[in-house]
This record gives structure tokens, sequence and C-alpha cells, in this order.
């Protein structure tokens, strides 16, 4: 059995993300509420050009369903990264649901860092940055620990417990796995 360092969960859960979504749900739905409101209440045709009314019930229910699966993605979406004994081991789910790891063999340096998620990853989520920044996996912040691999390769982990997963990665490096 390997040991466990440390294990960090994050969700997208900051009330910026939530005003998003509030502002994308209005603007995609309260159209289709003053169009059925005009069209199918009042009787009168809503614009230049009027859909039928089934074409109109059914583009604002599929709008509807688009934008509570998107609510229920990003509910559900989460960022699990475990330091054990042989390396760290992360998720992404539902986006990556099967559990990767990152072998400590592989690992030339790694140090915490206080990062620009929007400049140099285009913003949260599972990110390319550029080849100076490497890849990416945040759901929120702007603290990373930051690895830099054997092979040149770049992979930043979000966290909201930096010192604690910086001290992880420390005490999984020192230790010799037998």
């Amino acid at each position: 059995m390997s040991k466990h360092y440390f294990k960090e969960e994050q969700g997208f859960n900051r009330p910026v993300v939530w005003a998003i979504f509030i502002a994308l749900f209005s603007t995609a739905m309260i159209p289709f509420v003053i169009g059925i409101n005009q069209q199918l209440i009042q009787g009168e045709p809503w614009g230049d050009n009027p859909m039928s009314d089934t074409g109109l019930i059914v583009s604002a229910v599929l709008v509807f369903l688009l934008m509570i699966g998107l609510v229920f993605l990003f509910v559900k979406t989460r960022l699990i990264v475990e330091v054990k004994e042989d390396g760290i081991r992360y998720s992404y789910p539902p986006l990556i649901n099967k559990k990767r790891d990152l072998l400590k063999s592989r690992i030339d340096r790694f140090e915490l860092r206080k990062y620009r998620p929007v400049i140099e990853y285009g913003g949260w989520g599972v990110k390319m940055g550029s080849r100076k920044w490497g890849k990416a996996y945040n759901v929120n912040g702007n603290m990373g620990m930051q690895f830099y691999l054997k092979d040149g390769a770049k992979i930043l982990f979000g966290t909201q417990r930096g010192e604690a997963f910086h001290r992880a990665v420390q005490k999984m490096m020192e230790d010799r796995v037998y």
C-alpha cells in the first residue's frame, strides 16, 4: 500500500462563476420568455419573421436544457490531486474520469508559484498554455504547483492549499520507493 502525503479536491464554487452563469442563463432565456408571452399568450407574432409556436417552444426547451447541462457540468467538475509516494495522481471529472499519474521519476524540479490563469493559460479548466507555460489543471485562484519534467514538459496544478501541497511534494521526492 502506497503512502498518501496530500489530497485536495476543488470545484468551481466561486461567486463570480455563478454570477456569469446567471447572466448567461438570463441572456439566453429572457428572449424566449418574451417571445412565448407575446406569441402564445398575447396572440401577436414575435419578431419580423416569427417562427411557429411549436418551433418557439422547442427552441426554448432546447436552450433551457443546454443551460441546465452547462450548470450541471460546472457543478460536477472537480480537480482532484493526490501526492503519493510514487508521484502525483490527478483527475478532472467529469472531463477526465480516469486517474492519471505523474510519476516522481519524471519530475526534474517543482515550485509553488503565483500565476496568471487568463494570461498564461487562457483561463481555468484543463488548459494548454504556450510552450513557455505548458499544461494547467485548475478551477480557481492564482496559486499553483508547477512541475518541470525531465523531458522539458511543464504541468501546473492549481491549488488552494499551496504550502501543504509543496511540503507533500518535497516529502514525496525525498522518500525512496523500495
